[in-house]
């Protein structure tokens, strides 16, 4: 992620499906302060394969599948989706 400064940010994560009685839901939340956009997010899933998404604005919920181009918004800009 780029500042405003110009300085760049990465936040490595780890989701995984590691709960007893299907409690985790592989949705996560990231947190990028005062950053306006992702320059580049990166999705390394298991067996090597990777999604890069380029240039995603932020304040933003999406849905990222494995074997699939790209990302699905969920909802508007500015209001955080819900898990179902």
């Amino acid at each position: 992620m780029k500042r405003a400064d110009g300085s760049s940010r990465t936040i490595p994560l780890i989701i995984g499906n590691n709960s007893c009685f299907g409690g985790n839901t592989l949705v996560e939340s990231l947190g990028i302060g005062e950053v306006t956009a992702v320059a580049e997010l990166e999705v390394i899933w298991p067996m090597s394969r990777t999604t890069r998404i380029f240039r995603l604005a932020a304040d933003r919920s999406i849905a990222i599948t494995r074997g699939v181009e790209g990302y699905s918004p969920l909802g508007p800009p500015g209001r955080a989706a819900t898990a179902r």
